[in-house]
């Protein structure tokens, strides 16, 4: 698989979980394997601007932004930035 290509399925990954489509009670398998954590983490090292747009994104809950901020050991200061633009 391409580094592309990762980037696009952990796109992927963290939009379902920003959607809600999944959670850690519906799907624990996401959560319990790190799969969310390692999406966000690839996101986090390759692709930087996306994921802080994701989290400066008022349509999605501000609780699920805030975990995903918390996954992001890189840019954990841009991440809880990106979280107060909605918050004005």
């Amino acid at each position: 698989m391409t580094e592309q290509r990762r980037i696009t399925v952990a796109r992927d990954i963290v939009t379902e979980y920003l959607r809600g489509d999944i959670d850690p009670v519906r799907s624990p398998e996401m959560f319990n394997d790190d799969i969310v954590y390692f999406a966000v983490a690839r996101l986090d090292r390759r692709d930087t601007d996306w994921l802080l747009a994701q989290l400066a994104n008022p349509q999605w809950p501000q609780h699920i932004r805030a975990d995903i901020a918390a996954m992001m050991p890189g840019h954990y200061t841009e991440g809880q930035a990106a979280l107060e633009v909605d918050n004005g």
